[in-house]
């Protein structure tokens, strides 16, 4: 049975057009979890790369990319408050007890827990001096018109890949 969020991650992963990485099918075989419509994994596909980037830092966030989309996505459906615990493989060792991560649907009032949120924007990309990769996500609910901004810190790891240093408001 474990087995089997695995693949969708796969499958969730290769159609988005990234490479298969071992962090994948964490965020999927955490905890009991709606799933994104077709429609919201493109829109959320689709903010990512449009994303209002400047041109100093599209290489870091294009390497970014598979590590974001998966915990985006998780957030924008896991209906409780501590989603951090979900997404150990995602941060940066040594960081998992002190950041956390707080879903998108955990700052509502009326929205169906039983649904993903939707991505509206990503904004606020920087890098800071640390060399943080820094963002905010805009997730909304179409039915009930709520929003919840969300900001995000990502560090560059010595092999190459992104991990979350920070999550939350």
């Amino acid at each position: 049975m474990r087995a089997v969020p695995g693949m969708i991650a796969a499958v969730l992963v290769l159609s988005t057009g990234h490479a298969i990485t071992a962090l994948a099918a964490d965020a999927t075989a955490a905890a009991p979890t709606p799933k994104p419509t077709q429609v919201q994994s493109r829109e959320l596909h689709q903010v990512l790369e449009q994303a209002p980037v400047a041109e100093n830092l599209k290489v870091s966030w294009q390497e970014a990319l598979p590590a974001m989309e998966p915990v985006v996505s998780f957030l924008a459906c896991y209906p409780g408050w501590d989603a951090w615990t979900h997404l150990a493989a995602y941060q940066v060792p040594g960081f998992s007890g002190s950041t956390y991560y707080l879903s998108a649907i955990s700052a509502t009032r009326y929205h169906d827990p039983g649904k993903c949120m939707s991505i509206r924007h990503i904004h606020s990309v920087k890098q800071r001096p640390d060399g943080t990769l820094t963002f905010r996500v805009l997730f909304y609910d179409v039915d009930s018109n709520e929003e919840a901004d969300r900001t995000f810190g990502m560090l560059r790891q010595a092999n190459g890949t992104w991990l979350f240093a920070r999550g939350g408001f």
